[in-house]
């Protein structure tokens, strides 16, 4: 892959000089991708501004890495002759207006898809190829799943031989969570925020204990604004995911059962555990063997693949 070095270099640099030089060509080539040219107005579109400089050059990092690694492998789908259907990436992209982005934890998304797009200095064009890449990247990996696993008694005789396995590494469950860690004001009083919503989470504990259900809590109280709207669900995670102690807390508890209360670095938990079905182990084994084809797609074209920057 290209390395780090020698790419946040050349973005710190190319922002003086495309600061310094807003008039110069209009086509100015920042970098050479395979020979294909990567222009000064892709990388500064959407650069938000009036943003201090150290902010501007990480993100000048990141988009720079963004656009090269893009470009890279829009080649290795055409190469494959993997076509995207607009239709696919329009889908994806309402989606994304509707449910934007992660925020950087599994519990909190951006409040929209333009801010997200604006903090992180991505343009519409910039987005919607990285959507038809992600997209290319699946239909290409699913291809090779299917290859591998081509009949339902090839795939039940995989499950089978990785059941154990993957019963132990992963737990699916539902969680109530009162979030500590990313409220107004932990880092000046943390004792404040942690008792408030032990207080909360065990309210939450005492009207199940009454009878309540689960789920009609979850959706009143819940701060994990990614899975309050599917009753808690956060589906099969590692086992490891809340750390070693909820790990074993888990692994103890009946399905069907919740638990009380338990804390972890993000803040307070009700969860409550279900058993996994054969499309669980599924979804399980291919998200691992894609993350396994990934990687190692990515060492050999990145590896191959040839980086120039213009001298002048």
């Amino acid at each position: 892959m290209f390395s780090e070095n020698s790419t946040l270099a050349c973005a710190v640099f190319l922002f003086f000089c495309i600061t310094l030089n807003a008039a110069d060509t209009p086509k100015k080539i920042i970098v050479r991708v395979n020979n294909s040219p990567i222009y000064e107005q892709e990388l500064m579109a959407n650069m938000p501004a009036n943003q201090f400089a150290v902010n501007v050059d990480n993100l000048l990092y990141t988009k720079l890495n963004r656009l090269i690694s893009a470009r890279i492998i829009g080649e290795f789908l055409h190469q494959k002759n993997i076509v995207v259907p607009n239709e696919l990436v329009n889908k994806n992209w309402a989606e994304l207006e509707k449910n934007p982005p992660s925020a950087g934890c599994m519990c909190c998304r951006f409040p929209s898809l333009q801010l997200f797009m604006e903090q992180n200095a991505y343009s519409e064009k910039e987005l919607r190829n990285e959507i038809r890449n992600n997209e290319g990247l699946n239909l290409y990996f699913l291809r090779q799943w299917e290859q591998h696993y081509p009949t339902s008694n090839a795939l039940q005789f995989f499950i089978e031989k990785e059941r154990s396995r993957v019963s132990k590494s992963h737990i699916k469950f539902r969680h109530i969570f009162q979030n500590t860690y990313q409220q107004n004001g932990y880092n000046e009083n943390p004792d404040k925020i942690i008792k408030e919503k032990k207080e909360k989470i065990n309210r939450a504990w005492q009207r199940l204990q009454k009878g309540e259900s689960f789920d009609g809590v979850c959706r009143e109280i819940s701060e994990d604004t990614m899975s309050r709207e599917k009753d808690g669900l956060l589906g099969c995670l590692p086992a490891m995911t809340f750390g070693i102690q909820i790990k074993n807390e888990l692994q103890k508890m009946p399905t069907g059962q919740y638990s009380k209360p338990l804390q972890s670095t993000w803040g307070f938990h009700i969860f409550k555990c279900e058993s996994m079905n054969n499309e669980d182990f599924t979804e399980i084994l291919r998200e691992e063997f894609i993350n396994a084809e990934q990687e190692s797609l990515n060492q050999n074209i990145f590896k191959q693949a040839k980086i120039e920057y213009p001298e002048n």
